[in-house]
C-alpha cells in the first residue's frame, strides 16, 4: 500500500512541506486503522484528512442509537473534506433507517453535486436512500443487492441487504446473507441486532425450531440483554411451549429495558403470539401479568411505557380506555400519524362508525410527504375493526407498496384479520 502521495518543498525551505507531509501520514494512518472505512469508501485511493476521519469516526460511534448527532458529525466530516462523500451517504442511510426522512432527504441534496465523484458503492446506497425516502422499498432492495454486487464479502453490504430483504417479505434471502457473516466474532459480536435479523426471518418462514436453536445462540452471547430473550420468548410461544415461556417471562422482569423495548412490550407481544398460535388461555394469564406490571410502575414509567400499554387495552378489548389514551397522544402530536388510526381502530371496535371514519376521511387526506404508508395502515386497521376484511387488506397491500415494511410482529397487528386467508396470503413470504 502506498502508504504518502508525496510532499514537495524547496532546498531553501525544506519545512514547507511538513505540514502536507503530516496531512497525507494521518491520512493514511486513518486509513491502516479502520479498514473497513477505508473498504467502504475507497479510503485507499483517496484518504480524507485526519480532522475529517476524526469527525467521521465520531458520527459512525453514535450509530445506531443517535442518528441525529451522528449526522450532525457526518455532515461536518465533510465540511472538512469534500472528498469524504461517505460521510453524507452514511449520514442520509442512518437517518432514513431511523424513519427521519425530511432529514435525510435534506442531506441527499447535499450531495447532488457531487454524484459523480461518488464510489459505485456509495452511488447504490445513495440510491437504497433515495428509495427508502420515497417509500419504494422494492427499488432499495435492488439497490442493496446491487451495492453488495460491487463490495461482495463486505459485512456492512451483507447486513443491509439483509435487512431490505427483511422489510420486502424476502426471509429466506434475508437468511441466505446473514449466514455469509460470522457473528460470533469481530465487531458483529458486539451487535445483538443480528439476531432478531435472524430470528425474524425463521419466525417469518414458520420455521420456529430453527428461530428457537439461533435464538439460544443469541441468547447465550448477549443472556443479560431483553431483545434476545424475547427473541426466544417468540419461538417458544409459537411452539406452544408455555412453562418455558412463564420461565423466560420470569427471568425477564430481572432484567433491564432496552430502550423501547420495555418489559410491558414483551409481555404484550408474548400474550399477541401465544394468542394468534391458537393459545388463548395462556395468552390471557400473561395479558394479565402485564396489567399488574403496569399497574406498579411509577407515574413516570408509565407515561413512558403508554403505547406498549394502548396494545394491552387493544389486545384485552378495553377499547374505551385504549380510545381515551390514543386521542390524547394525538392531540398532543397532530403529526403521529400511528396515533390517529389506532385512535380510529379504538373508535370502529366500539362501533363508533361515524367516529371512524372521520379519523379515516383525515388519514386518506393528509397532507406533506414522508408518510410511508402509515396513513393507508391506519385506515386498514379501521376497515378491519369495522369487518372489511377484504378491504382491510386492499389497504395494508397498498400500504406496504407505499413504504410500510414487513417485520416479525405484522402476523399479530390487526385483530381483525388474524387468520383471514386474504391477509395470510400476503404476508406469505416472496423469497
Amino acid at each position: 500500500m502506498k502508504v504518502v502521495r508525496g510532499a514537495h518543498a524547496t532546498r531553501r525551505d525544506p519545512l514547507q512541506g511538513l505540514a502536507a507531509l503530516r496531512s497525507e501520514v494521518t491520512r493514511a494512518l486513518g486509513t491502516l486503522l479502520s479498514p473497513g472505512l477505508a473498504a467502504w469508501a475507497d479510503l485507499r485511493n483517496r484518504p480524507p484528512t485526519f480532522a475529517a476521519y476524526r469527525e467521521y469516526l465520531r458520527g459512525a460511534e453514535q450509530l445506531p442509537g443517535d442518528e441525529e448527532g451522528a449526522a450532525l458529525h457526518l455532515k461536518a466530516a465533510f465540511a472538512l473534506d469534500s472528498t469524504l462523500t461517505s460521510a453524507l451517504v452514511l449520514a442520509a442511510d442512518a437517518l432514513a433507517a431511523a424513519d427521519e426522512m425530511g432529514p435525510a432527504d435534506s442531506v441527499t441534496r447535499l450531495l447532488e453535486p457531487h454524484r459523480r465523484q461518488l464510489t459505485p458503492y456509495e452511488r447504490y446506497r445513495l440510491d437504497e436512500c433515495r428509495a427508502l425516502i420515497r417509500g419504494d422499498n422494492e427499488a432499495a432492495s435492488e439497490n442493496a443487492l446491487l451495492a453488495l454486487g460491487v463490495m461482495p464479502g463486505s459485512t456492512d453490504a451483507i447486513l443491509n441487504a439483509a435487512g431490505a430483504a427483511l422489510n420486502t417479505n424476502q426471509p429466506r434471502e434475508a437468511v441466505r446473507l446473514l449466514s455469509e457473516v460470522d457473528p460470533e466474532h469481530g465487531w458483529l459480536r458486539g451487535w445483538e441486532h443480528y439476531w432478531w435479523m435472524l430470528t425474524s426471518s425463521d419466525h417469518m418462514l414458520g420455521d420456529y425450531r430453527q428461530e428457537l436453536v439461533d435464538a439460544r445462540r443469541g441468547r447465550r452471547l448477549f443472556p443479560q440483554l431483553l431483545p434476545t430473550l424475547a427473541n426466544e420468548i417468540r419461538a417458544l410461544a409459537a411452539l406452544g411451549r408455555i412453562d418455558e415461556v412463564q420461565r423466560d417471562l420470569d427471568e425477564g422482569a430481572t432484567l433491564q429495558s432496552w430502550g423501547w423495548f420495555t418489559h410491558l412490550f414483551l409481555m404484550v407481544m408474548t400474550g399477541q403470539e401465544l394468542r394468534v398460535h391458537g393459545h388463548e388461555a395462556a395468552a390471557q394469564r400473561v395479558f394479565d401479568r402485564a396489567l399488574t406490571w403496569y399497574a406498579a410502575l411509577s407515574p413516570r414509567d408509565r407515561q413512558a411505557d403508554e403505547w406498549a400499554y394502548g396494545g394491552l387495552l387493544g389486545a384485552l378489548g378495553r377499547w374505551k380506555e385504549a380510545s381515551v389514551l390514543y386521542e390524547k397522544v394525538w392531540a398532543a402530536d397532530p403529526h403521529n400519524l400511528q396515533a390517529a388510526g389506532r385512535a380510529g381502530e379504538a373508535a370502529a371496535a366500539m362501533g363508533d362508525h361515524r367516529g371512524a371514519m372521520r379519523v379515516a376521511a383525515v388519514l386518506e387526506a393528509w397532507p406533506g410527504p414522508y408518510r410511508l404508508g402509515l396513513e393507508t395502515e391506519g385506515r386498514a386497521r379501521i376497515e378491519a375493526a369495522l369487518g372489511d376484511r377484504e378491504r382491510a387488506v386492499s389497504l395494508l397491500r397498498e400500504a406496504f407498496a407505499q413504504g410500510r415494511v414487513y417485520t416479525v410482529y405484522t402476523h399479530w397487528s390487526i385483530r381483525g384479520l388474524w387468520r383471514y386467508p386474504p391477509f395470510l396470503d400476503l404476508l406469505r413470504p416472496k423469497g
